[in-house]
C-alpha cells in the first residue's frame, strides 16, 4: 500500500513545496525606489537617518516653524503608499554646497537575515569642497520593511567616471 502511495505523496510535497516557495520571500532581493524632493520640510539635523514609516509618523516629523502649513500641504500631496512603502532619509555629508553629483544608491532587503540596507554613492570631491559647511538631505520611498528588521545605511563617495570622448586643445 505505501509503495502506491509514494509518487502521490511525491507529488503532493513537490506541490506544496512550490506554492510554499513562491508565497514566502527568502533571500537579498534588490528593489526599485524612487527619490522625492522634501524642500527641507523634514530636516535630518541630529539623526544621520530616518525612517518613516506611516503618514502620522511624517506629520509628526514635519518642522514646527513658520513654514509647517506650506511642508503638511506638501505632504499630502506625496504619493507614498505607506501599506506597501516607507520614506527613508539619508544625510549626505559630500563636500558639495548642493545635491552632490553622481548621487546614487542602492536598496536590498535581506529577510531571511531580517535586515535591509541602503548604499548611497556619490562622486568623490577630491580636495574641492564647498566653502560653507553644508549637507544634502536624500529622500527616497522604498518598499516596506518589517519593523522588526534592521535598515542599514552606508553613504560612500567614489571616484567620479573618466569623461568619454576626446579634448580637443584650444590654441
Amino acid at each position: 500500500m505505501l509503495n502506491k502511495l509514494d509518487p502521490l505523496l511525491l507529488i503532493f510535497v513537490t506541490s506544496l513545496a512550490l506554492f510554499v516557495s513562491a508565497q514566502v520571500p527568502t533571500g537579498r532581493s534588490a528593489s526599485t525606489f524612487r527619490e522625492l524632493y522634501l524642500e527641507g520640510c523634514v530636516q535630518l539635523i541630529g539623526p544621520d537617518s530616518r525612517v518613516i514609516r506611516s503618514r502620522d509618523e511624517l506629520s509628526d516629523a514635519i518642522r514646527k516653524d513658520r513654514a509647517r502649513d506650506r511642508c503638511l500641504s506638501l505632504s499630502e500631496s506625496l504619493e507614498i503608499n505607506f501599506a506597501t512603502e516607507m520614506l527613508v532619509g539619508i544625510n549626505v555629508n559630500s563636500g558639495y554646497c548642493r545635491r552632490p553629483p553622481g548621487l546614487s544608491s542602492k536598496f536590498e532587503y535581506d529577510i531571511v537575515n531580517s535586515r535591509a540596507s541602503i548604499t548611497v554613492n556619490f562622486n568623490d570631491p577630491e580636495g574641492s569642497t564647498c566653502a560653507a559647511l553644508s549637507q544634502y538631505d536624500y529622500w527616497i520611498v522604498v518598499p516596506h520593511v518589517i519593523p522588526e528588521h534592521a535598515v542599514e545605511f552606508r553613504v560612500e563617495a567614489v571616484k567620479a567616471p573618466e569623461a568619454k570622448g576626446t579634448v580637443e586643445k584650444l590654441l
